[in-house]
């Protein structure tokens, strides 16, 4: 498609997390319909690893960055967020630590001004001593602040590059509020969505792997659900369909087997620390 960026040789997407707002189980070990015996209804909060050329870009920072990034052994330097709600930014207040002990460099943060708002409202802290070089916002950690993060604002339908990955975000109605789903070459990434404004539809053409929101059973104002992803699929008709930011009412097998029983065998629940090859490059 002529208006998403050229296609990049990507090799693999980790889901770090798929868990709705509050993962499964909920706080206090409440499982709802999930099978407890099925590690794959365990679930962190939503977040992706794309990794390119030994080169990775993670995708929203929740509060279970620390114990993600631990299990997928990775050292992001590069984040980009989709929407400042709590379960895609919680995990900002880990960064300074992370990057005087972990990180120990640079790093880059990609968002919209919406995002970047709702950031300074709930880290205000995290701004003292900003310094601004043109639209980058630049924070200063360590003990002689030698390591920094650098705030990179981002527009939906204006695509950048970062870590050698061509991107191209683009708006998602997020009931109240916008989030945006993100396209690298032929994969798309949609959490927190119900649907998308007409702009984003040519976004949405020619998908190989489309990781999407389907948080409950019934139709809500602000995530997705099995018949509303039926649509979506029909209408765009990806490859194939990981479902991600599912609630404690969805049972992995039980999800599973109520796409395969209609024809969607290609649309199936995702489970944190899957590794999707992706086919196309």
């Amino acid at each position: 498609m002529s208006d998403t960026p050229e296609a990049n040789p990507l090799k693999t997407i980790t889901v770090l997390g798929c868990g709705a707002t509050y993962g499964v189980p909920l706080a206090g070990g409440v499982w709802g319909l999930c099978d407890p015996a099925n590690p794959k209804n365990e679930r962190t909060r939503p977040s992706v690893l794309v990794t390119q050329n030994e080169q990775c870009l993670l995708i929203d920072i929740g509060p279970d960055f620390r114990l993600q990034t631990s299990r997928a052994n990775v050292i992001p330097d590069t984040i980009l967020i989709t929407h400042g709600h709590w379960d895609h930014i919680a995990g900002i207040g880990e960064l300074p630590y992370y990057m005087e002990e972990v990180l120990k460099g640079d790093l880059n943060v990609y968002t919209d001004e919406t995002c970047m708002a709702f950031i300074r409202g709930m880290f205000p802290y995290l701004f003292f001593g900003e310094k601004i070089d043109g639209s980058t916002s630049i924070v200063g950690f360590g003990e002689h602040n030698q390591y920094k993060i650098f705030w990179h604002p981002i527009r939906a339908y204006e695509a950048f590059e970062a870590n050698g990955m061509k991107i191209l975000p683009f708006s998602q109605h997020h009931g109240g509020s916008d989030s945006l789903g993100i396209r690298i070459a032929d994969f798309v990434y949609s959490p927190d969505v119900k649907s998308f404004p007409i702009q984003s539809w040519n976004c949405l053409a020619d998908i190989d792997t489309w990781i999407l929101d389907c948080d409950y059973w019934e139709p809500s104002e602000s995530h997705g659900d099995p018949e509303t992803v039926l649509k979506l699929v029909y209408q765009f008709k990806p490859r194939q369909v990981f479902l991600t930011h599912m609630d404690e009412k969805m049972d992995y097998l039980v999800l599973k087997s109520w796409f395969v029983d209609r024809g969607y065998g290609h649309v199936t629940p995702a489970y944190d620390g899957q590794m999707i090859e992706l086919r196309r490059a």
